[in-house]
């Protein structure tokens, strides 16, 4: 009987140290299993190569309706180029950023050779100042402008010598300042400023080189400054002013001179 009684005991501690044991691995200690330890790591490098491309991108966020920042954009700078490569018919001429200061292709014609195709220019220290094109001694296509220290300053496009298309001008931190459109050589549709910290900080629309309706300026936290109405390039009917601090004064103007 004694023999019965030892031998269940002994089988229940057996199975109770089978449960308890079952029971420790399904539940993992204070520092969780080893798979879980490598995901976390993986995890984080992953987030931190992302934020790294982000960083070396240049984010930003998208422009506001009225008075929103301008995205941010990484700095263009400078690309670091040599002659350039003449088209089909046309004679190369100049020395490069070593040699005259500039580079550029010629076509020969009746009355002597006519710059034709790309063209670059360096200042003495090498740095590349303006590369654009021409089109039989005529500006024509993009033209791009650089600072001394290698960033973009404006860039604009041409036709037949005039400017015509989509223009440019960037701050040297990179963000636009200032955008708007030619016509034949004169202003035309909405133009757009911003401060270097991306607020907008202007905006108008042109006719004919003249702006013409809505006027609103900001100041650089983002408040509006004055707004009104243009006609025929003259301030014209009520405009409101703001002070910093928010108080609104109203002018009245008729064909650019103020009535009160």
């Amino acid at each position: 009987m004694r023999s019965m009684r030892r031998t269940t005991l002994v089988a229940m501690a057996v199975a109770a140290g089978l449960v308890l044991g079952c029971g420790d691995e399904k539940r993992p200690g204070k520092r969780g299993p080893k798979r879980d330890l490598e995901a976390d790591a993986a995890a984080q490098a992953a987030k931190a190569a992302k934020a790294a491309k982000a960083e070396n991108d240049g984010g930003g966020g998208a422009a506001g309706e009225d008075g929103g920042a301008e995205p941010t954009a990484p700095t263009k700078l400078a690309p670091r180029r040599g002659l350039v490569t003449c088209p089909s018919n046309t004679e190369h001429r100049g020395g490069g950023p070593t040699g005259s200061g500039d580079s550029y292709c010629v076509t020969l014609e009746d009355d002597g050779a006519v710059k034709h195709g790309p063209v670059r220019e360096w200042r003495p220290d090498g740095t590349l100042k303006v590369e654009g094109e021409y089109d039989r001694g005529r500006k024509s296509d993009l033209w791009s402008v650089y600072r001394e220290d290698g960033t973009l300053d404006n860039e604009s496009t041409y036709d037949d010598d005039q400017l015509h298309g989509p223009w440019t001008t960037y701050h040297p931190n990179g963000k636009k300042s200032g955008e708007g459109q030619y016509d034949a050589g004169n202003k035309t549709g909405a133009t757009t400023f911003w401060y270097d910290n991306g607020q907008m900080k202007a905006q108008s629309t042109y006719k004919d080189n003249l702006r013409e309706g809505r006027s609103v300026n900001w100041y650089r936290d983002g408040a509006v400054q004055s707004q009104g109405d243009y006609v025929a390039g003259k301030k014209d009917g009520p405009w409101m002013e703001f002070s910093p601090s928010g108080e609104s004064t109203q002018k009245n103007y008729a064909a650019g001179v103020q009535t009160n």
